[in-house]
């Protein structure tokens, strides 16, 4: 979670940066945080995104069942969830 407040570098710096932003002084300012980043080159393995997609691909499974859907996407359809 972005706060500019943490003393954890990581949330501290996005929080400061989306202060920033909302700072500019533009009408709006609209920032996306996505909850799982998909098809990502990295060296490391991570273990609560790799989790998180396979509960957000069980629980789409059960919307598309209920609502009649087809239950086959590609890989590009993923990275819009």
């Amino acid at each position: 979670m972005a706060n500019p407040k943490s003393s954890a570098l990581y949330p501290r710096s996005k929080g400061l940066t989306e202060q920033a932003l909302a700072e500019l002084g533009y009408k709006d300012t609209i920032i996306f945080r996505p909850s799982v980043l998909s098809n990502t080159q990295r060296s490391e393995s991570r273990l609560g995104e790799t989790a998180l997609r396979y509960a957000l691909l069980v629980s789409l499974l059960f919307v598309f069942e209920e609502k009649g859907l087809p239950r086959s996407l590609s890989d590009s359809d993923w990275s819009l969830a």
